[in-house]
């Protein structure tokens, strides 16, 4: 055969094959399955070798498999002009607070000059007025001086009458003899008067009295109490004292009995040694041979 035969059968060949694979769909192991859904599926299932291969190398999920159109920079980029933008504006909220405030407190102080200004023309008004008041009541003050002579010369005469300077008549007398026994009223009421005098002076001088007894009795209480507390503190002093001597008088006798036996000791040829066992001491005595 020569070389052209060979290309001849090598192309039909193929050419069959390719009819034979149109004609006879290939078999798959979900037969409801067509050759172009087989091959989608293909490509899907690379997509995820590659996105899981990239979750695999950067320990993070691949954005553009989570259907996110924007990567993580442009989000990060997005998120700090975000924050720019909310720093900007709450500065500018500041700005205008502050702006509001400053206002609010020269509102205030124009309110406060105001209210001095209505606050110091009602004064003036009112001086004003009373002083047209008072040279109104010049005229009034000398109708009351003749009402006050008047009232002075009644009651001088009523204490002349209780005097008995004036004569009374016969129904003034009848009227004071219910109130009096005698009928010299002014004689009676003098008495009267003296007798309550004295009364409120011996009240006075027993209220004085009574107060000087309590002043003594208070005196009295707290120099006890300070005798007292003076005794209880010699007390203490003296126990103090007691226990220090106390404590002397132990500790010498300890140092004693330690030299009498350590004496002992020397005569006898003993020592005393000192030996760590699991964490506590023991003290041996070793005798020489």
């Amino acid at each position: 055969m020569t070389s052209q035969q060979r290309s001849h059968i090598y192309v039909t060949l193929q050419e069959q094959k390719k009819v034979v694979s149109r004609r006879i769909p290939k078999t798959y192991k979900n037969a409801s399955i067509t050759e172009e859904q087989h091959a989608k599926e293909k490509i899907l299932k690379k997509q995820q070798k590659k996105g899981s291969r990239l979750e695999r190398h950067t320990k993070k999920s691949c954005w553009i498999d989570k259907g996110n159109e924007e990567s993580p920079k442009t989000r990060k980029r997005n998120r700090d002009e975000k924050g720019a933008n909310q720093l900007q504006a709450t500065e500018e909220v500041e700005i205008e607070v502050k702006q509001l405030e400053a206002r609010a407190k020269q509102e205030k102080e124009k309110n406060r000059n105001k209210e001095h200004k209505q606050c110091m023309n009602e004064m003036i008004q009112e001086k004003a007025n009373m002083k047209i008041k008072n040279k109104i009541n010049l005229n009034e003050d000398e109708a009351l001086d003749a009402n006050m002579q008047e009232k002075e010369k009644r009651m001088k005469k009523r204490i002349r009458k209780h005097k008995g300077l004036e004569k009374q008549t016969t129904e003034e007398q009848e009227k004071e003899s219910v109130k009096y026994t005698d009928n010299e009223p002014g004689k009676e009421y003098g008495r009267m008067k003296r007798e309550l005098k004295k009364h409120g002076q011996e009240r006075t001088l027993e209220k004085r009295a009574r107060n000087k007894e309590k002043v003594k009795r208070k005196e009295e209480k707290e120099a006890i109490k300070e005798h007292r507390q003076t005794k209880y503190r010699e007390s203490e002093k003296r126990k103090e004292n007691v226990r220090k001597i106390e404590k002397l008088d132990k500790s010498q006798c300890k140092a004693q009995r330690q030299q009498n036996r350590s004496e002992k000791r020397k005569q006898k040829g003993q020592k005393l040694v000192s030996v760590v066992v699991e964490g506590q001491v023991l003290k041996i005595i070793l005798e020489k041979d």
